[in-house]
């Protein structure tokens, strides 16, 4: 396994969401599983990729209920936020975004704050960005 490397504050991170339940779902809470933090993808990576990556490769095609959303992790960090390389063979971009104190609704709008409006996968083919 590779060492964890330095994330630039330049860099951007993904979070996948869905909106297959009708309303679109972005984790902004920790989970009980989620010992390190919320997981993030470095990088700027498709609605599929994200499919991929947190779904993992036998999920199935995409739909356009798969999103993405982009923060730069200098936006991450002025909140309070820390980006750790955390990645894994079957994950090699994972990241996990931590915070210092209790993850509480306030900290929850800090994090959502600090991403664009959601990339959905039939605008990804249309040519959105990225």
């Amino acid at each position: 396994m590779s060492q964890p490397r330095e994330i630039g504050a330049d860099e951007y991170v993904s979070q996948y969401g869905s909106r297959l339940t009708g309303e679109p779902v972005f984790w902004d809470h920790l989970k009980p599983a989620d010992i390190d933090g919320l997981s993030a993808i470095i990088g700027q990576v498709t609605p599929a990729e994200g499919r991929r990556r947190v779904r993992g490769p036998r999920s199935g095609p995409p739909t356009r209920d798969d999103g993405i959303r982009y923060a730069l992790v200098a936006d991450l960090e002025k909140e309070g936020f820390r980006v750790t390389d955390t990645g894994w063979p079957g994950n090699t971009k994972h990241v996990s975004i931590s915070y210092p104190g209790e993850w509480d609704d306030t900290v929850a709008g800090k994090f959502n704050k600090c991403f664009g409006a959601p990339l959905w996968h039939e605008e990804a083919k249309q040519g959105g960005p990225p």
